[in-house]
Formats: C-alpha cells, sequence, structure tokens
C-alpha cells in the first residue's frame, strides 16, 4: 500500500489565431509527494532507494516527478505583409520577396526534479539489497559553502556515514536538481506556384534548443571519499537546426 498526494495551481493564458497572431501559455505551480514512484525494476522512472523495507511509510517525501514551477508555451505570428495581409499586398515582386513569412516557437520552461542523497559506504548491519540505498546523515546545510555548479551541485561535507546499527536521518528526494531551459523556433515562407491549381511550396528552418542553453542533468548522488557532487550529462542536446521544403496541392 502508498500514499500520493498532489496539489498544483494551473493558470492559461491564450489567444486565439486572429490577424496572423496566436499564443498559448501555461503556468503550474505544483507539490507531489509519495513513498515511491514505481518498480524500482531496471531503475524506471528514476532511482528508487528504499533505506528500511520493513518502513516504508519513512520514504515519504517529494516524488521523482515533484516539478515545483513550470511555463509551457506556443507562439505562432504572420507578418503582415504581401497578399492577402495589410501591408504591401499589391505588388506581386514584393509578395514574393517578402509575403507569406510564418514564425513560431516553443517554450518549455521548468525547475528541477528532486534527487536523494545516499551513501558509497553502505552500513552492513542495515544493509537489505546489496546495494547502495542507504541514506547518510545530514550534519550541516547541503547549500553552505561553494555549491549550485556543475563542479559541485551541493555540498558533500553536509552529510555523513551513519553509526554502526543506525539509519540516516537524510530524507527522500530532499534536495532538487538543475532547472530545465527549452525554447524551440521556427521561421518559414510558402509560395504559391500555381494558384489556380493549389500548388503551393514551403521552406522552413527549425532549431530545437535556438538559445543553445545547457539543461543539466542530475548531478553524482553518492557522498564519500572520493566522491563530489558534479554534473556530467545534460537532458538536452546544443542546438540542432534542420532546412526543409514541401509541396502540397
Amino acid at each position: 500500500m502508498g500514499i500520493s498526494n498532489y496539489n498544483s495551481l494551473q493558470a492559461t493564458i491564450q489567444k486565439r489565431f486572429t490577424s496572423g497572431f496566436e499564443f498559448n501559455f501555461n503556468y503550474t505551480w505544483s507539490h507531489f509527494l509519495d513513498y515511491q514512484d514505481s518498480s524500482g525494476w531496471g531503475s524506471r522512472e528514476g532511482y528508487q532507494p528504499v533505506q528500511n523495507m520493513y518502513k516504508p511509510a519513512a520514504n515519504y517525501g517529494p516524488s521523482n516527478f515533484d516539478i515545483r514551477n513550470m511555463l509551457k508555451g506556443t507562439v505562432v505570428y504572420q507578418l503582415p505583409l504581401g497578399k492577402g495581409q495589410r501591408f504591401l499586398n499589391n505588388n506581386i515582386i514584393l509578395d514574393d520577396l517578402i509575403g507569406g513569412w510564418q514564425t513560431s516557437a516553443t517554450v518549455n520552461l521548468q525547475s528541477g526534479n528532486p534527487f536523494t542523497v545516499t551513501t558509497a559506504q553502505y552500513n552492513t548491519s542495515y544493509n537489505q539489497s546489496g546495494e547502495y540505498s542507504q541514506y547518510p546523515n545530514t550534519i550541516a546545510d547541503p547549500h553552505s559553502g561553494p555549491h549550485g555548479t556543475i563542479k559541485e551541485w551541493f555540498n558533500n561535507a553536509a552529510f555523513a556515514v551513519p553509526a554502526p546499527a543506525t539509519y540516516g536521518n537524510t530524507h527522500r528526494n530532499s534536495l532538487y536538481g538543475p532547472d530545465l531551459n527549452d525554447v524551440n523556433f521556427s521561421l518559414g515562407k510558402n509560395f504559391l506556384l500555381w494558384p489556380a491549381r493549389g500548388l503551393a511550396l514551403q521552406i522552413r528552418a527549425d532549431a530545437t534548443n535556438v538559445l543553445n542553453h545547457p539543461s543539466f542533468a542530475q548531478p553524482n548522488t553518492n557522498i564519500g571519499p572520493g566522491y563530489i557532487s558534479n554534473i556530467t550529462g545534460v537532458t538536452v542536446g546544443g542546438r540542432a537546426m534542420q532546412l526543409y521544403g514541401r509541396i502540397s496541392f
């Protein structure tokens, strides 16, 4: 038996497509608590450490999916130039050059996911799975001193291995990882090749992570001699671009 608890405030602002412009943005402020997110088999849905198999309620805390703040949105804008638009709509040459352009973008901004600090040296008196799943003792503020960088996300010295035959007092998913920022952008132009037959050509350029902003993965969560809370990966790759054309009829 398990317990989960989710509460949120959700807000939406939207403009329907008029005058060549539309947008839709959604914001969520939430908190998600549970015992465990899924089976620990294969570490699916994130790492699932359990310190005391006989007391699962002690694992109650933020879910692996506890993203406290999230903003997502889309924007589409048709430039008001060329045939059928408000400006420069009666010149064939200008229409070929500056008419039919459209831009769009998607935005995904969210705070980081939580993670659990565990010991690299488990206590053999209470080791139940043969894995490093024991929680350490919190002896200082994990955010004290240099922290918040990919070289050291939290203060490892704020944790210590519990004494023999004792459990650590650190809570599951008590720290949070890096934020995620991802903006995608598209720019395209439509050409009417044969209006009477509905023949059209679209040329478009797309860019994922157009700002080339790094969104880092979770840090190393083990504490102990030789370990440091560094980050060695990303969740969103670098900027990628593509150019393609499409003929419709």
